[in-house]
């Protein structure tokens, strides 16, 4: 009996991750470069922004592989200016996954499959990185199976894993490291300088990586001091030389601050209302559960509120039930990188709570919340942990089910340019007039070879006949007031197409 349920967890595991590896082949295809990822093949590249600009807005018009230089590995650029692009730009940019992805890219290529499939690897490491964590914790198999399948169904994870950006490599250094540290904290005599040494690393390859890592490593001395009476002279002593050491090293990072003005996600600036703040968060912490399909829009509500309300009953009951030891891990794993966010929030005035990524590592206390509930605090309710393991994974496998491709390749915010493509692709020779370099780069992947763009500003004038008798088609990106008046001074007429974002030139 034993065996053919030992037999039945391997068939499940093969089968969930076929599924997946199948899933994520099919989506890495039609993924659609977007917002955020532009400004990662940029740095890629080589080039930075005000570079990008001096030559985008020239007044010249470009074709799809002159602009390609600026979105992934060049053979005129090397490493080195791949870091100075990320150290120089506007952004506080961390230099770790941009190495990574480099390396990779120059060994096999710019292809999306290459690129998004980094992720989806780092994905399944984090995977692993979750059971690992989960059973130095909890030391029972278990609860750690129940955590790393509760990551494995959840949105709020999947989604990361095909994007061409740092926060799959953010949540797996960040549970990597906590188990790391777990694991050096209960090491044996023998083996404590080098899990010590592991976790050391760990801490600076996560400050490297994304800016708010440095809510794990607050965790992390919190969670250190909160229980210092249980742990060794040693661990003492190392543990306050890594966190020093660690700072330090990163510190050479933070010389760029002196190098050039930097903002940390301006975009966030400007405090939500309370009312309209407090919904989103409900709806984050409900996002970590997959949909339930064909449900109607005013039970959608109500859903997401008992799912929230199971999230905070699972940490109640985890706190009731667990050493303080183990309570206070999860506890804090969950509570530092949101309430450190909300902080900065209140004081700063940003709205950085409202993006579920940035507190990425604060799902993984919920998981192992969740797990421990599942597996013993309904352990004499089996029917019940059966059901809801069972209904997660249809969900689960049901969120999976992709889009057509049409659909699939626009998902995500940031572009305004949803389907904008194929309407594009209908003209023989088109030409794409943008004033955002972060709209028009973005559709050089997916428009024909003969597809050209111009970038426009100002102080560059437009001659309708002369590009007329150039080609077919003329569309506009998301036209201001200005570039509308500019259009009409060439006598020309601006006519919507079924996209809103793109407009087209009436001849």
């Amino acid at each position: 009996m034993f065996t053919s349920r030992k037999t039945l967890v391997r068939c499940g595991l093969i089968f969930f991750i076929a599924v997946n590896i199948l899933y994520f082949l099919y989506a890495a295809y039609f993924q659609y470069v977007w917002h955020d990822e532009v400004f990662v093949l940029l740095h890629l590249s080589g080039h930075t922004i005000d570079e990008l600009t001096a030559v985008l807005f020239d007044g010249r018009i470009k074709s799809i592989g002159e602009l390609k230089q600026f979105q992934g590995i060049n053979l005129d650029r090397g490493f080195p200016d791949t870091l100075y692009s990320v150290y120089s730009g506007p952004n506080y940019d961390l230099p770790l996954y941009y190495s990574l992805l480099w390396i990779l890219a120059r060994i096999f290529g710019n292809s999306d499959l290459v690129l998004r499939g980094f992720s989806v690897l780092i994905w399944f490491g984090l995977l692993w990185a979750v059971y690992r964590l989960s059973f130095q914790l909890f030391k029972n198999q278990k609860i750690a199976l129940l955590t790393a399948f509760l990551v494995f169904i959840s949105p709020r994870f999947t989604g990361y894993a095909l994007g061409i950006w740092e926060y799959g490599l953010y949540a797996f250094i960040a549970t990597l490291s906590s188990f790391l540290f777990l694991k050096a904290l209960e090491s044996s005599h023998s083996r404590e300088y080098r899990d010590w040494l592991l976790y050391g690393l760990s801490i600076v390859a996560g400050l490297y990586t994304h800016v708010f890592f440095i809510f794990i490593f607050l965790f992390h001395i919190l969670y250190f001091f909160s229980n210092r009476d249980r742990f060794s002279e040693l661990a003492k002593k190392y543990s306050s030389r890594i966190w020093l050491g660690s700072f330090l090293i990163y510190s050479i990072w933070l010389t760029r601050i002196f190098y050039r003005r930097v903002s940390v996600f301006s975009w966030s600036k400007g405090r939500w209302p309370w009312e309209k703040l407090i919904d989103r968060w409900i709806t984050t912490f409900a996002g970590f559960f997959p949909d339930i399909p064909f449900i109607p829009t005013g039970v959608a509500s109500f859903t997401n509120y008992a799912l929230v309300s199971l999230i905070l009953f699972s940490l109640f009951y985890l706190a009731r039930k667990t050493d303080r030891k183990i309570s206070s891990f999860a506890l804090l794993l969950t509570g530092i990188p949101f309430l450190g966010l909300l902080i900065l929030d209140i004081v700063l005035d940003f709205r950085y709570t409202v993006v579920g990524r940035f507190y990425l590592p604060s799902f993984i206390g919920i998981s192992l919340a969740i797990a421990f509930l599942l597996s013993e605090g309904l352990q004499y309710y089996r029917i019940i942990t059966s059901i809801a393991l069972v209904l997660l994974t249809i969900f689960g496998l049901i969120s999976r089910v992709p889009n057509p491709p049409e659909g699939n390749r626009f998902l995500g915010y940031g572009s305004n340019l949803p389907n904008a493509y194929p309407i594009i692709n209908r003209s023989h020779k088109p030409l794409i007039i943008a004033e955002s370099w972060l709209d028009g780069l973005p559709l050089i992947q997916v428009t024909d070879p003969n597809t050209e763009y111009l970038f426009w500003k100002p102080s560059i004038k437009i001659s309708l006949p002369t590009l007329q008798t150039r080609f077919s088609d003329i569309f506009i990106l998301t036209p201001s007031e200005k570039l509308k008046q500019e259009i009409e001074r060439s006598d020309g007429r601006l006519k919507p197409t079924e996209n809103t974002a793109l407009w087209r030139v009436e001849k």
